[in-house]
């Protein structure tokens, strides 16, 4: 139900989920599938304003009465046993909770949280799981539409990463017209316009964004972000005399 995924937009409190993983000098509140510094970007876009990212409670109120859950809806939140995952479950229960959601967690072990669930259809149809909050990082950066909206949003079935099995043929379009654009900057509308469908449709709740530390030291030299283990490139550092 629409109006459901746009009450959770509204009643997460994402400021929360931001403390979890270090505070806003490391992480931010997310309003968008796709974040700063990737194509399909969108700024200042945010169609569910929810008090600064604290939350809106009242409004998430309001939709789930629109949709007939007027006394409250439950609903089963997977998570990942591995920390930051409990505390993470418990933000998003707490605020949920405050919407109008009875949630109920369902922990799972990582291993068993993707390879289990989240990549195998059947287990949400059987109604094991309703919501559940995985990570994501995009293979390159830049121009990467096919890295991060395509994956996550485009391919539903067994084995897949569209974890929400979100299937529509409107965003699928602009998708396939990105794909085939003659040049980056026409490419960018479309994966714009494909980002923005996402959220209209409201098939996911964004949370947060948040950036990684790569410490090393200062004889290391030629260290280059390498995103596969989120430090430096082993194959460019050398170690200065």
């Amino acid at each position: 139900n629409k109006l459901v995924r746009q009450a959770a937009n509204y009643a997460v409190n994402k400021n929360a989920i931001v403390q979890v993983y270090g505070g806003p000098t490391i992480a931010a509140a997310a309003n968008q599938v796709v974040l700063p510094g990737n194509v399909g970007y969108i700024k200042n876009f945010n169609l569910y304003p929810n008090n600064n990212g604290n939350g809106d409670p009242a409004k998430s109120k309001a939709l789930l009465a629109k949709a007939g859950y007027a006394k409250g809806l439950s609903i089963k939140l997977l998570y990942s046993t591995t920390d930051p995952g409990p505390r993470v479950a418990q933000a998003l229960q707490a605020s949920l909770d405050k919407g109008g959601f009875n949630v109920k967690l369902v922990p799972a072990t990582q291993a068993d949280f993707y390879g289990k669930y989240l990549l195998d259809v059947s287990t949400a149809k059987r109604d094991v799981w309703d919501i559940a909050p995985p990570g994501w990082i995009p293979d390159w950066f830049g121009n990467n539409g096919r890295s991060v909206v395509q994956p996550l949003f485009s391919s539903p079935g067994n084995g897949s990463s569209d974890y929400g099995n979100y299937n529509s043929a409107v965003f699928n379009g602009y998708v396939n017209k990105a794909l085939t654009a003659t040049s980056q900057d026409q490419a960018a509308a479309y994966w714009q316009k494909a980002n923005a469908q996402i959220m209209k449709d409201a098939a996911t709740v964004p949370v947060e964004i948040q950036k990684e530390t790569a410490y090393h030291s200062s004889r290391v030299q030629g260290c280059l972000f390498f995103f596969w283990d989120l430090n430096c490139d082993p194959t460019q550092v050398w170690i200065k005399g």
